[in-house]
């Protein structure tokens, strides 16, 4: 390890105080430095302890109004001997830091301009928003690529399943956080999006040969390592043949998720890639991480193989002891924990670089142009476009998955533009439905399907599940009246409705988008979005 190599390119001033600090530390406040902590987990008395005591090297909040995200970094940094890391999940916006922060856009929707300007602006953004409440660094971009329809967690949270797009995006956003003053942590190396399972819950696995590993995920982490990103955040994800790579007889029982693996952290990440930033866990509370062995072994274990700190703890104090434990028994070295304390404050010196920058940003001007370009016409079989209340003047709202967005209600916001558009509206209530014939459907009512169903931790599966009673949500009767589906969310609803004529993706849950997609299908403005995934799912049903 360099400080003078990039990405730290330290000064001899700046790596004198590196030394420094590194000498000054005691072991306990040393294996402190190794931790990124959950802030919401602990009251205000405990967090100063750990901060006093202990000298944790990073922590994170969960969105909180950012008068209250900012007074509880203020605090502190006051108390703090080493500066902190202080991060965040900037996805789409400044909402990944406080709740009155700004859902620009969801990493899908960007991809769906295919235009790089609009990443960059949504790192400008998401920056900004931050660093306003003294967030210092980001667990993003998320450079995953989303090549299984059925994986839970990746979805629009990517950039899409082009390879050469996600780099593109990817390095684009990054440089938008980086000019915004964020340090940048790409993730989930060595790349989510081809098993159909969640790392939350169990080890998953990156499925794809060597070969189509360094040409996908392997030119995407290249690119940002050679731009010189700071940070990697690595997944609860094992890569069988890239363990093969580089141990042609290793079995597969024995191949390790990437946070826990020396071969993929070493042998890949640092000497093929060259990649010498801090490499960080994702949260070691996830089943892909405590399901693989002892956790008193894990953690130690996890830093000997070549992390350099441990997001989130089941029981800090316990997870520090083991450290400390393995240091004893020499399982795990001091020259290994201070080449990872070094790297940790390489970065607090290129957070201190960037503390005074600020930007000057066009949030709702640039995100009305992203959500002009970004919204997708995937299917307009029966060309019904646009909707006009002489042909339709009765639409029946079908709301899928949560209603709730940052800024209201999906039902509420669609139903007043709608009926200002002189639609009359209701909204489908299956209490009050039952089974009877088709000869009085009326066929003057539009069913317009609204479904915001979106990726988050811990769930198996995200698909459309029916009403219980005869599944009379379903759009059944196509053949007989017209429906028009819209997805805030999920890009592969054709899963479950692959009859559905009229199918449109927005990409990202809020206000704007949902009056742009509901101008779309009445104004018949051009729909300039171009899907970055396949939304047929690879079926031929889907097209239909």
């Amino acid at each position: 390890m360099n400080l003078k190599d990039k990405p730290f390119n330290l000064t001899d001033s700046e790596e004198k105080w590196v030394n420094d600090v590194l000498n000054s530390l005691t072991t306990k406040e040393k294996i402190g430095q190794l931790f990124i902590i959950l802030g919401d987990l602990y009251q205000d008395d405990t967090l100063d302890e750990f901060i006093k005591e202990y000298a944790i090297g990073g922590i994170l909040f969960r969105p909180d109004l950012k008068v209250n995200i900012q007074s509880k970094y203020e605090h502190l940094d006051k108390i703090s001997k080493v500066p902190l890391i202080k991060a965040a999940n900037l996805e789409e916006g400044g909402n990944g830091a406080i709740e009155d922060g700004t859902r620009f856009s969801t990493e899908l929707g960007v991809s769906a301009t295919r235009n790089p300007k609009f990443a960059y602006e949504l790192g400008l953004v998401s920056g900004k928003e931050a660093k306003e409440a003294c967030v210092n660094a980001s667990f993003s971009p998320d450079t995953d690529i989303d090549y299984n329809y059925l994986n839970p967690i990746t979805n629009e949270r990517t950039f899409g399943s082009d390879p050469k797009l996600v780099k593109e995006m990817s390095l684009s956003f990054y440089k938008g956080l980086s000019d915004s003053g964020i340090i940048a942590f790409a993730k989930h190396f060595p790349g989510d999006g081809t098993d159909f399972r969640d790392q939350h819950l169990l080890p998953s696995y990156n499925l794809l040969t060597s070969r189509d590993w360094f040409n996908s995920y392997g030119e995407v982490y290249k690119a940002l390592i050679d731009n010189g990103i700071p940070g990697i955040m690595v997944g609860h994800i094992t890569s069988y043949n890239l363990e093969k790579e580089f141990n042609p007889n290793v079995l597969f029982k024995d191949a390790l998720p990437a946070s826990l693996s020396d071969t993929l952290l070493n042998k890949l990440l640092r000497e093929k890639l060259g990649f010498n930033g801090l490499i960080v866990t994702d949260a070691t509370i996830m089943g892909g991480f405590d399901s693989v062995m002892e956790r008193r072994l894990a953690i130690p274990y996890a830093i000997k193989s070549g992390i350099d700190m441990l997001v989130f703890n089941l029981d800090l104090k316990e997870d520090m002891s083991y450290i400390d434990e393995a240091l004893n028994n020499k399982t795990l070295s001091y020259e290994r924990l201070d080449e990872a304390v070094k790297r940790i404050l390489g970065i607090k010196v290129l957070i201190k670089r960037k503390e005074n920058i600020k930007v000057n940003v066009d949030t709702k001007s640039w995100q009305e142009d992203l959500i002009d370009n970004s919204i997708t016409l995937v299917k307009n079989n029966d060309n019904i476009l646009p909707i006009t209340k002489e042909k339709y003047p009765r639409i029946e709202l079908r709301i899928l998955g949560n209603d709730k967005m940052t800024n209201g209600s999906l039902k509420d916001t669609a139903k007043e533009y709608l009926e200002k558009e002189g639609f009359e509206v209701s909204v489908f209530d299956i209490e009050k439905e039952e089974l009877r014939g088709t000869k009085n459907l009326d066929k003057g009512k539009l069913i317009l399907y609204l479904a915001n169903l979106e990726t988050a931790s811990n769930q198996t599966s995200v698909r459309i599940n029916w009403a219980k009673k005869h599944a009379l949500d379903s759009p059944r009767f196509i053949n007989e009246i017209d429906y028009v589906f819209i997805s805030f969310a999920n890009p592969y609803h054709l899963i479950d409705v692959p009859r559905i004529k009229t199918y449109i993706n927005s990409y990202t849950l809020n206000k704007e988008v949902v009056e742009a997609s509901l101008k779309k299908i009445l104004k018949k403005p051009k729909f300039k979005g171009i899907s970055p995934v396949d939304p047929f799912c690879g079926l031929m049903d889907t097209h239909l």
